[in-house]
């Protein structure tokens, strides 16, 4: 049982910095390897944080595919559909509501917990078990926001994809209703992109809420492919763990589904923090205006946002309240 019984207090042994790199891909499996365990227990508890939502979310999810696609005749439903289901029919509704809305404001939050762990792990620091509750309270403010937005985006995607069958349309949606539906399927595909590093900049720099999200728009742009292949990664594991078999269903989602793909994003997207914001304001602390005026200038400039969205830098320190990255 070592998840529960190791002292996560001692440091580890840490990382050769005069170690060859390593392919990023096969990487990231030796970090999964090594970090299994904390995965799990930080999944744990974050299931436990969002499990209101999620048994929300997931009856929302299997009622819309029984009304799209009726199934006639007997079917053996999930285990977790049964006991989702259970749950609510015999917990009141004047327990599981203020739950709900617990669930709802604690879950960005603790994302901020997870993606500052995820970060420390994609970097090979070392990092307290506790560091994800105090990430969670120092970045509760803007974690509240993200994590509102989250929810916000979920359920617009959701009532535009369905409008025809929420409102009971006979006549089909017409040619504007079908190019709604799909407007809003690429618009939430690109949200889930600047979702990546909304939660990474707002653990690692002091930016405005405003800062992170045109920041977060950028390198969504900047890191295309790398958004690409960490929202695949993640579709892969949400769907391996949820539509292969039922057992395997119960297992990963309260083991490790969300951890999984929360470290997936982070380890796929964290670079491109890096490049354009860790790298460049670490260069900065290297020099004093009085050492060297005239190349502190000429760094500052490199880092302003050009208007055609390029150049080395772009985006990571002409924002608001721009403060050297933490642990730094």
């Amino acid at each position: 049982m070592g998840i529960f019984t190791r002292d996560y207090s001692k440091p580890g042994r840490g990382v050769d910095p005069n170690a060859p790199r390593k392919n990023a891909f096969f990487m990231f499996f030796e970090l999964f390897g090594r970090k299994i365990s904390r995965l799990i227990s930080l999944n744990l508890i974050y299931f436990v944080v969002i499990m209101p939502l999620f048994i929300y979310g997931y009856m929302v999810f299997y009622q819309w595919v029984f009304t799209v696609n009726p199934i006639e005749g007997e079917i053996v439903a999930p285990p977790l559909l049964d006991i989702f289901g259970a749950i609510l029919t015999y917990v009141p509704s004047f327990l599981f509501i203020p739950l709900l809305i617990v669930s709802a404001i604690a879950y960005g939050p603790f994302t901020m917990g997870l993606t500052y762990m995820f970060r420390n792990f994609s970097r090979e620091e070392h990092t307290f078990f506790s560091d994800f509750f105090s990430r969670a309270k120092s970045n509760f403010g803007q974690g509240l926001f993200f994590g509102l937005l989250d929810l916000f985006m979920i359920v617009i995607l959701y009532v535009n994809w369905n409008w025809g069958v929420l409102t009971n349309a006979t006549d089909g949606l017409g040619l504007v209703g079908v190019g709604l539906k799909y407007f809003t399927l690429i618009v939430f595909i690109f949200y889930l992109f600047m979702r990546n590093y909304c939660y990474q900049l707002a653990i690692t720099v002091n930016l405005s809420i405003r800062s992170i999200l045109k920041n977060a728009t950028i390198f969504s742009i900047m890191g295309l492919w790398r958004n690409i292949i960490a929202i695949v990664a993640m579709l892969a594991v949400a769907v391996a763990s949820m539509f292969i078999h039922p057992l395997i269903e119960m297992i990963m989602v309260i083991l490790i589904m969300f951890s999984l793909c929360g470290f997936i994003a982070v380890y796929c997207t964290y670079p491109v923090v890096k490049k354009y914001v860790i790298d460049p304001a670490k260069a900065l602390e290297k020099y004093d205006e009085k050492d060297d005026p005239e190349l502190e200038a000429k760094l500052r400039r490199a880092n302003e946002l050009p208007p055609e969205l390029g150049g080395p830098g772009a985006g990571a320190l002409g924002t608001d309240n721009f403060s050297a990255p933490e642990g730094e």
